[in-house]
């Protein structure tokens, strides 16, 4: 397998095992210094693991649809991708909420596998939930205005 389709599979395999609720296998996605910045910084495999089990234990169901995939192998065993994702999430009462926004990614490599070495999670725009302070935002270059 050559390395831009290695580094998209661990992009998929990232979406599938958070829908499927498996905190630990999108844990073993990451570097072990591995950073995961989603309101906040949360830093290391063990940080990363607790904290997706906090938030995949407060949802009954996922699903997480990622587009416009750009990847860049570089040099050193590193690689960047960014990618665009919708996801759709269930609460545990039931209410849903949406999320549109966009993944900045870096990775590293070792003789066997990618792992993320760093992801961003920006927001373009969300529906159904408020209180996501401290989230990166998707800038737009060129913003419009109203008359």
């Amino acid at each position: 397998m050559n390395s831009i389709d290695a580094v998209h599979n661990v992009l998929l395999d990232y979406c599938r095992f958070v829908d499927e609720a498996q905190a630990e296998a999108v844990t073993d996605l990451f570097a072990p210094t591995g950073e995961l910045i989603e309101g906040r910084t949360y830093s290391g495999r063990e940080e990363i693991c607790t904290y997706l089990k906090k938030v995949l234990s407060q949802l009954s169901a996922t699903s997480h649809h990622l587009t416009n995939v750009e990847i860049n192998i570089g040099s050193n065993n590193q690689a960047t991708a960014t990618s665009y994702v919708y996801a759709w999430h269930r609460r545990l009462d039931g209410t849903n909420f949406e999320i549109w926004g966009r993944y900045e990614d870096n990775f590293r490599t070792t003789d066997k596998y990618w792992t993320f070495q760093r992801r961003l999670v920006k927001i373009a725009g969300t529906r159904g939930i408020e209180g996501l302070d401290g989230f990166h935002h998707v800038q737009r270059v060129n913003k419009t205005t109203n008359p």
